[in-house]
């Protein structure tokens, strides 16, 4: 392994890539609403209630996670591509 290769743990890279990946938040914000969603089902709430759980859960999420990106969006470009060049991994 050279130095110019960094390994990461599997969830910081998963964290990592949630992060800057141009549109990462919204992934991130949709994983969220489908987790919310399926406890909000598991716990016995109705499929209206868990929907709008699973809406808030996404927005709590995806809102700030987009306004992170754009505020760091130069230095989370260049995290974003030492990932596609394969200098972080898992």
């Amino acid at each position: 392994m050279t130095s110019e290769r960094a390994r990461v743990g599997p969830a910081v890279y998963v964290l990592g890539y949630l992060g800057a990946a141009p549109w990462g938040f919204l992934a991130a914000g949709a994983l969220c609403g489908v987790l919310v969603f399926l406890g909000g089902l598991l716990l016995g709430a109705a499929p209206g209630e868990a929907a709008s759980r699973a809406a808030v859960g996404l927005v709590v999420i995806g809102v700030p996670g987009g306004v992170m990106r754009f505020c760091y969006r130069r230095r989370l470009g260049r995290v974003w591509q030492r990932m596609r060049r394969g200098e972080l991994r898992p």
